[in-house]
């Protein structure tokens, strides 16, 4: 997927994006998909003073997300703290379920 525009959604009262859409299109197949993000006010400096939400385990993973797309159910993101839970997870997987 190669992004082809950036759309700015919303500003702050400054005039400062706060939220854009992504628009990509498969090089391959054509395909296109569009994605919105909020852009973070915080510097670098700020995220490495944060504390983490999550322990790290033994392979130095913060946190692992799983973002699952479908045209009939939407997006839905899952977060898990270990590889092991987001493995576990993948596998017992039905989106029938979970929708």
């Amino acid at each position: 997927m190669k992004v082809m525009r950036e759309e700015i959604v919303k500003r702050d009262e400054n005039e400062n994006p706060v939220e854009i859409i992504k628009h990509y299109q498969c090089t391959y197949c054509k395909s296109k998909r569009a994605t919105q993000f909020n852009i973070s006010k915080k510097e670098r400096d700020d995220y490495q003073q944060q504390e983490k939400t999550f322990g790290r385990n033994l392979k130095g993973i913060d946190v692992i997300k799983v973002e699952i797309h479908s045209g009939l159910h939407g997006k839905q993101l899952f977060e898990f703290q270990t590889l092991e839970e987001a493995q576990k997870f993948l596998e017992e997987f039905d989106l029938d379920k979970v929708a």
